[in-house]
């Protein structure tokens, strides 16, 4: 969830006026979401979807081929749904890297 003033002006820091874009990164590269706080009315609604979310949500997990190589390795997750299906949407890491440890 990210609360980020809307007024920033250019001698802000950095890191202030890059925030929410680096949340959005965050999100996508450790397979989470980010949820933008526009208006501070919006955060028990907000709340509600994330505790839903957190409700109805699956775990997936694997142990990959012996490849302790210490190198990026790429993660795709397809879903497979049958037929009059609502859209569904998979979150997840979009890789990892085997460490040799």
């Amino acid at each position: 969830m990210g609360i980020f003033d809307p007024h920033l002006s250019s001698r802000s820091p950095v890191e202030n006026r890059n925030g929410p874009s680096l949340l959005d990164e965050l999100a996508g590269q450790t397979g989470g979401r980010q949820y933008p706080v526009g208006n501070l009315d919006d955060l028990p609604a907000i709340s509600a979807k994330i505790g839903n979310g957190l409700r109805n949500e699956y775990l997936l997990g694997y142990y990959a081929a012996d490849s302790r190589d210490g190198k990026y390795h790429h993660v795709k997750v397809n879903l497979a749904l049958p037929e009059n299906t609502p859209p569904l949407r998979a979150n997840y890491r979009r890789g990892y890297y085997a460490t040799t440890e």
